[in-house]
């Protein structure tokens, strides 16, 4: 099934965190809620402490639905916990197979990241 929507997470771990952030990632990625397709963790390879975050999602609605969810929340605190989240956006995908960027448009969602 391919993905209709991704959920991208951009955030920082302290450099002193970074083998807390791996155990983390295992316990956060373990639950899948329903409609979610993959999780993926990118690191910024420049030497940043900058990540991204990225879920794959099958159902826009599921993804709404996750937004507002406990388990959001506790993948946001436990972001917190290592760092700070610096934003996070919906991107929506299209269905053509083309060459093209798969991305239509991306919706930054109204965040602050409050510590």
């Amino acid at each position: 099934m391919a993905p209709q929507s991704l959920l991208e997470i951009h955030f920082r771990v302290k450099r002193e965190k970074r083998r807390e952030l791996t155990q983390s990632l295992e316990s956060l990625r373990a639950v899948r809620p329903p409609g979610q397709l993959l999780t993926s963790v990118y690191e910024d390879t420049s030497g940043s402490d900058q990540y991204i975050w990225v879920e794959e999602w099958s159902d826009d609605q599921m993804l709404e639905g996750y937004l507002v969810s406990n388990g959001f929340r506790a993948v946001l605190g436990g972001l917190r916990a290592l760092g700070s989240v610096v934003d996070y956006r919906i991107v929506e995908l299209n269905d053509s197979a083309t060459t093209e960027p798969r991305r239509t448009k991306g919706r930054r969602l109204a965040f602050e990241d409050r510590q």
